[in-house]
């Protein structure tokens, strides 16, 4: 996992290895300074080493921080790999796969990706760097270990490896608390926005009560992990703040032999003492930072569980190694079901073509949903095969599927912006973008609002109707002129006007392109000139008089449609 992080903001690594001297320097110069004083102590004078080499160092590091655009150097790497993280994510859970999976909500990837991915600083900005800095620390002590002929260095080495051991067994003691802790927080900003959603609802039904002891039972639940952390960090302080002091005690302690022999100046094992002390402090910090880098990698596996979902998907997604235009759709013999379960259906062949409205009929539940999975490359046939104008689909990239084929459900999402800037969305480079969406007769309510295109319509268009965000949502997929366009129960929640006016404009655009309709509404169904009926695993074709004639399960569909209207 650290391992991919590497592969990130690599043009900043220039101020990565700046930052990583800077510490060296902020670590050896106290060095230098006190084997100055040291030596002036037992000599009465000063040499290069010990009065002009720090002083000169510490100049140069003083003049080049307060060089214009330092800081942004240093922090150059920090800022380009997050940046860099947080593009191919987005790419990832924009991919198909994540979009269809339904395994994120928006609190989990505000709160556990987005926010690990900003916790990256401790490792890019922090980890890295001191682990840098200590390494050149740690060969200085060696070689001034060897020319002088101390044991020293292997105590840097046996604290770095008593404190692994420390915390690989308060780990053991206190088993997933990381994982814990973020399953705690992710549950209660859960909790949080599904009731902040709902609260005039829960006031309503009078469940307000019961949903604020459930809120709070989450709440303590989730302050029990934050103590339980906060334990674990505590703990884990406990045992890096003992073993550096015992290490500068053992130091002491090993110094001091020498020392008294004659084998050592007093000058020669202060520097050696106070370079591991800097160098047992500097591992103090990089122990801290380090359960810090830890304790996101629950969310790191997410983050690059979704990245990897996306890795197949290219950066413009418009890329396909197929550049015709499809003109022909056909299942031969496909079959599809789940391997813990019986097939939803078999033995379907049919074809799909522009100039006819084609529609998939049937009652919820029978498969509809799926075999438009199945027509956008999201699940694959169990038997039989679908080709595009004689082409395998199976053959086609995931930029291909969505280059060439359009879907649209019931609960289509608009963002925060105006009505221009939804239906536009897709069509920067069509300057007559609002006259192709005219000639179908789409969005013409936008001429009742004051400021008209230009009316913001909130988030997921909040201050517009049903009606009327499905109508920018149809436009704003007309735009991207697909060969094949799916629309799924498109008129299952809106009024009866704005169904109307969809149907219409699903009807002119089925004449250029291959539109297939899957619906259960009978109004709709007045509209199809195909419709394939799909009951107990088979489709069956025709014209709606045909089957309503020929098909009691057709017949008894729309009845029932008729008589829940009718209810009201």
């Amino acid at each position: 996992m650290f391992k991919q992080l590497f592969r990130y903001g690599r043009a900043g690594l220039g101020g990565a290895l700046q930052q990583a001297v800077n510490e060296w320097l902020l670590l050896v110069l106290p060095v230098l300074t006190g084997g100055g004083i040291l030596y002036w102590y037992t000599t009465r004078r000063l040499t290069w080493w010990s009065g002009i080499l720090p002083l000169a160092l510490l100049i140069a590091w003083g003049l080049y921080s307060l060089l214009p655009g330092a800081q942004k150097r240093v922090q150059k790497w920090s800022v380009l790999a997050k940046r860099e993280i947080r593009r191919d994510y987005l790419q990832g859970l924009f991919s198909p796969q994540m979009t269809a999976s339904g395994d994120l909500t928006s609190n989990k990837v505000i709160q556990r990706d987005l926010g690990g991915i900003n916790r990256l600083d401790a490792f890019y900005g922090t980890f890295f760097p001191g682990l840098f800095a200590s390494g050149l620390s740690y060969l200085l002590l060696l070689g001034l270990a060897i020319a002088w002929r101390s044991w020293l260095p292997l105590l840097p080495i046996a604290c770095f490896l008593l404190m692994g051991v420390g915390m690989m067994l308060l780990q053991k003691i206190s088993p997933n608390i990381n994982r814990q802790y973020l399953q705690s927080f992710v549950q209660l900003g859960s909790r949080f926005l599904d009731d902040l959603g709902g609260m005039s609802t829960l006031v309503m039904y009078g469940a307000a009560k019961r949903y604020r002891e459930r809120f709070a039972k989450d709440a303590e639940f989730f302050r029990g992990k934050t103590m339980a952390l906060l334990k674990y960090q505590l703990q884990s302080l406990f045992i890096l703040n003992g073993l550096v002091f015992a290490g500068m005690g053992a130091g002491a302690f090993v110094l001091w032999g020498p020392l008294q022999a004659g084998r050592l100046t007093l000058v020669q094992a202060g520097v050696l003492w106070l370079l591991l002390a800097q160098l047992l402090v500097a591992e103090r910090q990089l122990g801290y930072f380090f359960h810090i880098v830890m304790s996101t990698r629950p969310a790191l596996a997410n983050i690059f569980r979704i990245i990897a979902a996306g890795q197949g998907t290219p950066g413009d997604e418009t890329r396909g190694t197929f550049r015709g235009t499809i003109k022909t759709v056909h299942f031969h013999n496909a079959a599809f079901g789940y391997a813990d379960g019986p097939r939803l259906w078999s033995g379907v062949s049919l074809t799909l073509q522009p100039g006819q409205l084609y529609g998939l009929v049937g009652e919820n539940g029978t498969g509809k949903s799926t075999f438009a999975q199945v027509l956008r490359g999201q699940l694959a046939l169990v038997q039989g095969k679908v080709t595009f104008d004689r082409r395998n689909a199976a053959a086609f990239s995931r930029a291909d599927w969505l280059n060439h084929v359009g879907y649209l459900d019931d609960r289509p999402y608009l963002f925060s912006g105006t009505i221009a800037e939804n239906i536009a969305l897709g069509a920067a480079d069509q300057p007559d973008w609002w006259v192709q969406v005219t000639k179908l007769g789409l969005c013409q309510f936008a001429a009742d609002l004051p400021a008209g295109l230009q009316t913001q319509i909130g988030e997921d268009g909040r201050f517009l109707s049903p009606g009327q965000r499905q109508q920018i949502a149809f436009a704003r997929l007309l735009l991207m002129h697909k060969d094949i366009y799916i629309f799924d129960e498109v008129t299952a929640n809106i009024d009866a006007m704005n169904a109307q006016i969809i149907m219409a404009a699903i009807k002119q655009l089925s004449q250029r392109a291959i539109v297939l309709c899957i619906t259960h509404e009978w109004r709709a169904i007045d509209q199809l000139d195909v419709i394939y009926f799909l009951a107990d695993g088979q489709i069956t074709s025709g014209t709606k008089r045909v089957l309503a004639v020929d098909n009691a399960a057709f017949r008894r569909l729309l009845d029932t449609q008729k008589e829940l209207e009718a209810a009201g």
